[in-house]
């Protein structure tokens, strides 16, 4: 499950630490916003449960762009340190999973910690979350 420098924790009844680890890398990246503040996942206990909630709290909060749709490809704008989150039913479906862009373009790289994943193709969930809801920083 979830992993905090030497503290592994996590939520099995809701998959692992998707939303926890994506908010970490974000935070990492210099998005110093989100220290100590929404949409950050915190410590073994205190993680925010959820990718449909980081996604919702990203766009609201600090104006993240937002596409979705079933199966939709990647924007054009996309790059490294945004956010895919997959949905099972709609765009707004909370059986849902974060992950975090390690490489841009027209077919994007993924990373992911609940099932660990580095540089996968972003299409891995197609079969069971075929909505992908694209994240893009403003900067």
């Amino acid at each position: 499950y979830s992993y905090w420098g030497s503290e592994h924790c996590g939520y099995s009844s809701h998959g692992g630490d998707c939303a926890n680890f994506v908010s970490q890398c974000i935070l990492a990246g210099g998005h110093s916003a989100l220290k100590g503040g929404d949409c950050r996942g915190y410590p073994c206990g205190k993680e925010e449960v959820g990718a449909t909630r980081l996604g919702k709290c990203l766009k609201s909060k600090f104006g993240w762009t937002r596409t979705c749709g079933y199966k939709k490809a990647p924007p054009s704008n996309i790059a490294v340190g945004d956010v895919l989150i997959y949905h099972a039913g709609s765009c707004d479906d909370y059986t849902a999973h974060a992950v975090i862009i390690v490489e841009a373009g027209y077919s994007p790289k993924i990373a992911c910690h609940s099932s660990n994943k580095w540089g996968e193709a972003y299409t891995y969930m197609s079969s069971s979350k075929p909505y992908y809801e694209w994240l893009h920083y403003p900067s």
